[in-house]
């Protein structure tokens, strides 16, 4: 007699609260993947809160159950969904074991061998409902096999390095639902919440450099954090793989969980410049009050110390500066443009999933600017103030 899933996570959930005994967090995340987590009975649920409670020695197992039971604790959110907490010894600025260029490498990895397994056995129960073609499948390897390799060689994936990064990465993974395609759209985002995290790190290099009067190096640092967005620019191309009938099979599953939640594109946005009042008080920083109150008290960003500073510097020294910031900004158009023209064709203009009005608020929002205040625009503090009651709400969908 096959003993079911349920009773031997159950089984596993007693034996972990009475002794040393590891839990099994593969066959937690197996199930996850064969129903999603809205699948998951409230009397499982409840045991497994119960063991966080009794192994909360355990940080993977604490970060996993907390991403788990998201809903369950009505704590649902953007971080959850996307299993941030779990991967949080990975991500940048942890101190963790990874490039963010190698992490992101990996999560590509990760979708090629995930569609690779499914289009190989038909079988396979991991997310069953809404599977791509043939042809989809194929191209969908392609794209994730390049952003991971560069090549269309799968014999040249990279794997983890060692076995914590391979257990991290395999509970991080944890979709509502049982659709196919949302593994995709979790992956994605996750490498785009580490190219934002990347590009923080090197903003806060920026303005330290700035504050050494090394103008040279603030412009590398800009420079990099530039290159990080372009690097993970295919990875709109790899999302438009899913069809929209895909993505509406499970969206209204994620509602609770928007893009608008963001720290770190917040961050990456605070560190440029300070944004206008209305974009300060739109759903998007109200999302994330501990970056709205940061925001409010108007912190130094690359914009104030540029208004500032650029008067002093040499001609040589301002335009290299200029240079930089163009090319951040020309970058961050151009990404907007890309997520705009996605959205468009996912949801057209049905609401969004953060209290927006979904495409039409995209639409709205290209206008923004990550360096509105520097130029003949805005050449300072008083007239960034003056302005912001007539100009339109900067926002994005981040």
């Amino acid at each position: 007699m096959t003993v079911r899933i349920e009773d031997r996570l159950e089984s596993a959930v007693v034996r972990a609260r009475r002794s040393d005994t590891p839990f099994p967090t593969d066959l937690l995340v197996h199930r996850i993947l064969q129903q999603g987590k809205d699948g998951l009975a409230p009397s499982l649920l409840s045991d497994l809160s119960h063991l966080r409670a009794a192994r909360s020695d355990d940080p993977l197992l604490t970060a996993l159950l907390d991403c788990v039971l998201d809903k369950y604790e009505r704590r649902y959110n953007y971080r959850s969904y996307l299993a941030l907490g779990v991967l949080q010894p990975l991500l940048p600025g942890s101190g963790g074991p990874l490039p963010a260029g190698q992490l992101i490498r990996l999560l590509m990895a990760d979708v090629t061998a995930f569609e690779m397994q499914a289009a190989d056995d038909p079988g396979d129960s991991r997310l069953p409902a809404g599977r791509p073609n043939p042809d989809v499948a194929r191209r969908r390897i392609r794209k994730a096999l390049r952003l991971s390799t560069g090549t269309d060689d799968p014999k040249r994936m990279p794997t983890p390095p060692d076995e914590q990064v391979k257990t991290v990465l395999a509970c991080s993974v944890l979709p509502v639902s049982a659709h196919h395609d949302e593994y995709l759209f979790i992956r994605v985002l996750q490498a785009y919440e580490t190219a934002f995290l990347l590009m923080g790190e090197e903003l806060h290099q920026a303005l330290r450099a700035a504050h050494r009067d090394d103008t040279a190096g603030l412009a590398v640092h800009i420079d990099a954090a530039t290159d990080a967005l372009d690097g993970a620019a295919g990875l709109f191309s790899l999302l438009a793989t899913m069809p929209p009938e895909s993505f509406h099979g499970f969206r209204g599953q994620t509602d609770g969980s928007s893009a608008i939640q963001s720290r770190a594109y917040k961050t990456v946005e605070l560190l440029c410049g300070l944004p206008t009042r209305q974009r300060r008080d739109s759903a998007a920083f109200r999302s994330v009050p501990e970056i709205r109150e940061q925001a409010l008290s108007e912190p130094e960003s690359l914009a104030t110390w540029y208004i500032s500073a650029a008067p002093q510097l040499p001609q040589a020294e301002r335009e290299t500066v200029q240079a930089a910031l163009a090319r951040l900004e020309r970058s961050h158009q151009k990404w907007k443009r890309t997520h705009h023209a996605l959205a468009r064709a996912m949801i057209g203009q049905e609401a969004g999933t953060g209290d927006t009005v979904g495409g039409a608020y995209l639409r709205r929002c290209l206008d923004n600017r990550l360096f509105w205040e520097v130029g003949a625009r805005c050449p300072g503090r008083e007239v960034h103030r003056s302005k912001e009651r007539h100009r339109p709400d900067g926002g994005s969908r981040y």
